[in-house]
């Protein structure tokens, strides 16, 4: 008794809709209902998903990035798997322009020029299709849905639209096509016992080279190299004295990464965080204090 929301299909053998492409909406009487409780339950699944864990730090006390979630309903995310979607090019395309038009071009009054992400994605190594507005978003977020779809990453059920933090880039050299190389800091927290695990450069040199293929990149990462490692041992005890202030009256559960960013202006921002599991530098041995 059940309906795959992500790709839309009926998989109960009993009904009469097996195997076919319906909207949530369209219940039969062998469906599970479509109550509230399971798209909390839905939720709970991913708590990746940037509307979990927003709305829980925004007012942490550490400087966050003026933020927009759009839900995404389940026909215009199918939408975005494009030609393999199952539907004609002229439907799939309607269905993406019509909701943005209803629900996302308007953002951009407020603010003309925003960063995009899904729920849980934003494809920072093509920076160029996070810094959006209304005339690139649609090809914005396609091509973010996309590399999703690729690696397997999901959060196509929402849009998320984001202050974008001040830099001068005439100061600060980009990497991944246009992102500003800024000193950021991951840190391992347990809400359960509301305690630091322990702190990461963000931009560990042995791990992030490895992963860079554009001469380019590598060749600024290379020479920022002893501005990020001396910023990380400069500002390292700071960030775990904010995190662990800030962190205490945060009603989420486990253990997460909490990546903060430090701009030009020496201010700190919380800009992401991730259940620790499927976060990159976790190590359960470095978290249980044995390494």
């Amino acid at each position: 008794k059940w309906y795959e929301g992500f790709a839309g299909v009926c998989c109960n053998g009993e009904s009469k809709h097996r195997a076919d492409f319906k909207e949530p909406h369209e219940l039969c009487e062998v469906w599970e209902e479509d109550t509230e409780k399971e798209k909390i339950n839905m939720l709970e699944k991913n708590r990746n998903n940037f509307s979990y864990w927003f709305h829980k730090v925004k007012n942490c006390g550490i400087k966050v990035p003026e933020s927009v979630v759009i839900e995404v309903p389940e026909m215009v995310q199918r939408s975005f798997w494009c030609y393999d979607s199952g539907l004609p090019e002229k439907e799939w395309n309607k269905n993406i322009d019509d909701f943005l038009e209803k629900n996302v071009i308007k953002i951009f009054d407020k603010n003309p020029i925003l960063f995009c992400k899904n729920a849980t994605f934003s494809n920072k190594f093509s920076f160029k299709n996070c810094i959006s507005r209304k005339d690139n978003i649609k090809n914005n977020i396609m091509e973010i849905n996309y590399a999703a779809l690729l690696l397997g990453a999901g959060g196509l059920e929402e849009i998320v639209l984001r202050e974008v933090i001040p830099c001068d880039k005439f100061k600060t050299p980009c990497i991944y096509e246009g992102m500003p190389l800024q000193s950021e800091f991951r840190v391992f927290y347990d809400f359960d016992s509301k305690k630091i695990l322990y702190i990461e450069n963000y931009w560990n040199y042995e791990y992030c080279i490895k992963s860079m293929h554009n001469a380019t990149d590598k060749i600024i990462f290379e020479h920022e190299r002893v501005r990020l490692e001396r910023d990380y041992e400069k500002y390292k005890g700071e960030v775990l004295k904010i995190v662990s202030e800030k962190m205490k009256e945060v009603e989420l559960i486990g253990n997460w990464s909490v990546d903060i960013l430090l701009d030009e202006k020496g201010n700190f921002w919380l800009i992401d965080m991730a259940l620790a599991e499927n976060s990159v530098y976790w190590d359960k041995r470095k978290a249980n204090g044995c390494i």
